[in-house]
Formats: structure tokens, C-alpha cells, sequence
């Protein structure tokens, strides 16, 4: 089958010098060929646009803005695109070499909206093949406010039957002319879990998506990401960010009927909290139990967090009490503990 459609490829960077060429040779690799990749510079310090200039090939196209986030570069490239469809690539991952072709083909026999695919996780030395719940299905408008965003949102509790899916903007291809209609774009102000906001959106949308069964795409986490390292006035983001989300749940209006989920993602927000105080290297242990005790004063009023209406795990069952009982040197101790793990993994790698 000869597909002739053109793809539009929008890849974000920031100081990426040492991740560039496997990323542009993914791409010139692709038994695809036809394509745009946009890459948008956003503010790098560094040699980046001296490494994409070096690849003369017209289907590779540079952007430079000032600074701004990634939100802002992805929509800066969904204003550029020529193609007909959409698709993503993160600076630092590489598509396998039938990503582009395997996708056009399937949302263009299956007339879908969106094509999400499977995808391989890079850890050091560890590879895993992430798989979606579903084989090479077209599934419909139903299935998708019931299963399909639900599964974003959170895991609810031990015993859910929707295995929860991760929203990942690089994983999926999009069509033009239902992007066209719909308009939406990547929330500017936000900084982390962006993907889920402009997800959920998307896929409310769409009449017909495809989940294509096969890992078309190499994900490679780094110890030094926006997850593992401090970030400043994480709880007023965090704060922000759960406003949109709700607003965006009850637009579509999947919030009622998913409260519980929204709930344990909320759950997972304070452990995110907790995580990001630890990390701080600047602060000593009296300062972090004195920031900690600001998350559990937060606890205490938030009303949603209290829905959760589900069976939890023992640790998440007695994350809950510590977080009640605000024993905030405790809360200390264990994630002290798990951010010294997690770290002496990183350096084995």
C-alpha cells in the first residue's frame, strides 16, 4: 500500500547538543520519507542549531523562540505544520524505523483521529516494552470517555480493572483535519504532566481511535530530568495545574463519574510534594520537615482528595495516615529513604 501523506514532526529542544543526532538520524532513518521535522530551539545556550544545520536535508526545518517552556515550542510547531498529520518526538528518545510508516497506515485504514502506539522504555541497561490494553483495536467514542481517559486520570485503587495508561504525547499521531476543527493546544502555563491536560482534550474529541500493538518508539530516561531534580514553588503549581485538570473533567463532563480516579491522582500529587522537598540540596533536615508540614496543612483542606472511594494498597493506605496524623519527620525518614534508593540505582547504571 502507497501512502502519500505527509507527517509533521514537531521536536522541542533545549541544550540538547548530545542527543541531537540520534534524534535527526531516527528520523532520516524512517522507511517513511515523507515528513517535516520542526524542530523549535527554545532558548539553547548551547551548539544545537550548529548540529541540525549540518544535515542538509529540506524535510528538516528550525525554529528559534526565546525561551518559553515546551508547552509553547509544541505550539509554536502545531502553528508551522504543513503536513497531514501530526506526530511528536521528545529531543532525547529516537523512533524505531517503521514508526512513521506503521502509523499513517493505520490511522489512514481505520479513518481514526488518533493512532496511539506501544512503546520501549530505556533504562541503563533495563529495556521494557510498554504495552496498551488493548490489540490493534479501533476503539469508539463510548469506549473512550469510559475507558480510555479514565485510565489517564489515575489508577483506582488495588483492584481496578482499567489498567492505568500513562499520557504520552509522543506516542500518538494525530489527523490534521480533526486538529483543524477542535483547535486545541498545550495549556502554556504548565510545565510538567502537560501531556495529560492536552490528551484528555484530544481524545474527548475524537470519535475513533486507534491502539496500534506494536512498540514503535524508544523512550530513554536520564537521571537528570524535570522529574529528579528541585523544583521552586512546586505546591502553587501543583495547586494550578489540579484547577485546569478539573476544568478540563468537567468540560467533558467525565469529573462526577470519575471521582475516585481524580482523587488518587491527587494522592499522587502529595507524594510528588514530599519527593520534590527531599530533593532539595540546599535545604537542611529541619527545613524539609518544616516544608513538609506546609503539604500536610494542605491536606487537611483538601476536600477531593478525601473521595477516594476504593480498595488502596497497604504503603498508599498508610501514606494517608502519616499524612492525617501530619507525623511530618516520618513522611521525612521514608522518602529520604526512597530518594537515596532510587539515587544509588541511577549511579549503578
Amino acid at each position: 500500500m502507497e501512502i502519500k501523506y505527509k507527517i509533521s514532526v514537531i521536536i522541542p529542544f533545549y541544550n540538547a547538543s548530545r542527543y541531537l543526532d540520534d534524534c535527526i538520524k531516527s528520523l532520516l532513518n524512517q522507511t517513511y520519507k515523507n515528513f517535516e521535522a520542526i524542530f523549535i530551539n527554545d532558548g539553547s545556550t548551547d551548539n544545537s542549531n550548529d548540529i541540525i544545520s549540518k544535515y542538509k536535508d529540506d524535510r528538516i526545518k528550525l525554529i528559534n523562540i526565546k525561551k518559553s517552556g515546551v508547552s509553547y515550542a509544541r505550539n509554536r510547531g502545531l502553528n508551522c505544520i504543513t503536513g497531514d498529520y501530526i506526530s511528536f518526538l521528545d529531543v532525547d528518545d529516537q523512533y524505531k524505523p517503521n514508526y512513521l510508516k506503521l502509523m499513517v497506515e493505520a490511522a489512514y485504514i481505520n479513518r481514526a483521529d488518533v493512532v496511539l502506539c506501544d512503546y520501549t522504555e530505556v533504562y541503563g541497561d533495563k529495556v521494557i516494552d510498554v504495552k496498551l490494553p488493548w490489540t490493534n483495536k479501533l476503539i469508539n467514542k463510548e469506549e473512550i470517555m469510559s475507558e480510555l481517559i479514565p485510565a489517564l486520570i489515575a489508577k483506582n485503587g488495588k483492584n481496578d480493572k482499567i489498567p492505568p495508561i500513562r499520557a504520552l504525547v509522543w506516542r500518538t499521531l494525530i489527523d490534521v483535519k480533526f486538529f483543524s476543527k477542535i483547535k486545541i493546544y498545550f495549556n502554556e502555563k504548565v510545565f510538567m504532566a502537560e501531556d495529560l491536560l492536552f490528551l484528555t482534550e484530544i481524545y474527548a474529541n475524537a470519535d475513533k481511535i486507534y491502539i496500534l500493538s506494536k512498540s514503535l518508539y524508544f523512550y530513554n530516561r536520564y537521571q537528570n530530568t524535570t522529574m529528579s531534580s528541585y523544583k521552586e514553588n512546586f505546591l502553587e503549581y501543583q495547586d494550578f495545574f489540579h484547577k485546569e485538570l478539573i476544568n478540563i473533567l468537567k468540560k467533558y463532563n467525565l469529573f462526577d463519574n470519575n471521582l475516585s480516579r481524580y482523587a488518587n491522582n491527587r494522592l499522587i500529587m502529595y507524594k510528588s510534594l514530599i519527593a520534590n522537598i527531599i530533593r532539595n540540596t540546599l535545604f537542611s533536615r529541619k527545613q524539609k520537615i518544616c516544608e513538609i508540614s506546609k503539604v500536610t496543612e494542605y491536606y487537611k483542606k483538601d476536600i477531593w482528595v478525601k473521595k477516594i472511594k476504593c480498595t488502596l494498597q497497604f504503603k498508599d493506605s498508610l501514606f494517608i495516615i502519616l499524612l492525617k496524623l501530619q507525623f511530618n519527620s516520618l513522611l521525612y525518614i521514608m522518602f529520604s529513604f526512597k530518594n537515596n534508593k532510587e539515587s544509588k540505582k541511577l549511579l549503578k547504571k
